[in-house]
């Protein structure tokens, strides 16, 4: 990790991605339960259809409407709460600048916005994560002081660079002139 010292960011950090990720895991099994209540579904809207009950079977098709849009919304919910969970991610791993944390405390307040009707549990869990996003933001001092980057020592020489382009045409020009056992299966 790239964190210099423990501090109360890193630990913040860790928790609030522990909360994405429980979230996304309890989205895909909201998911997952849902399309098989859907085949289930599926499969008695079928045998209504041969018995001849048609509008029992309509009211049936328009629950499983219903649910393949709930469906739908819960991919994309997951998808963005992906997305987030890279982001803050990225931050923790490369220690990136302020405004990249603030920014992410916008795309929160958004999705919870939209999702805070259809899946409370969620919505709560959303708010609970937008408001460690914002006191982090708010509180978080100068980036080299948070503890988020090590200074890396190693610089790439044009000389590294130069070897590495050497190397490469050394082993061009042996494939060229018919040298086997370079993976050259001719």
């Amino acid at each position: 990790m790239l964190w210099k010292r423990k501090s109360k960011y890193k630990v913040e950090v860790l928790r609030t991605l522990s909360t994405l990720r429980l979230m996304e895991y309890r989205l895909d099994f909201i998911e997952k339960k849902m399309l098989g209540d859907m085949n289930s579904l599926r499969n008695r809207l079928a045998e209504l259809r041969t018995s001849g009950y048609r509008d029992e079977a309509e009211a049936l098709a328009a629950e499983i409407a219903e649910k393949k849009k709930v469906v739908d919304s819960i991919v994309r919910l997951r998808t963005s709460i992906e997305k987030l969970r890279t982001r803050l991610e990225t931050i923790r791993d490369v220690g990136l600048t302020l405004t990249l944390f603030r920014g992410i405390e916008d795309i929160i307040r958004e999705i919870r916005e939209n999702v805070a009707s259809t899946l409370p549990e969620m919505g709560l869990l959303l708010a609970e994560v937008e408001s460690r996003i914002g006191e982090l933001g708010a509180s978080l001092p100068p980036i080299a002081d948070a503890g988020f980057i090590e200074k890396r020592k190693e610089i790439i020489t044009n000389e590294e660079i130069q070897s590495i382009l050497k190397e490469a045409d050394e082993v061009a020009t042996l494939k060229k002139s018919g040298f086997r056992g370079l993976g050259d299966s001719r």
